[in-house]
């Protein structure tokens, strides 16, 4: 159960990243900035 959490925990984590960094690029940037954050989260 323990090693279930810690695995659903970790690939949780690029997810969250994604998100925090399309949410930051909507409030503060412009398509460029989008586009940017999308692909640096795929790498």
């Amino acid at each position: 159960m323990q090693v279930q959490k810690c695995r659903f925990f970790v690939l949780l984590l690029p997810a969250l990243y994604l998100l925090y960094g399309i949410s930051l690029a909507l409030q503060f940037g412009n398509n460029a900035d989008l586009i940017n954050t999308i692909a640096n989260s795929c790498l």
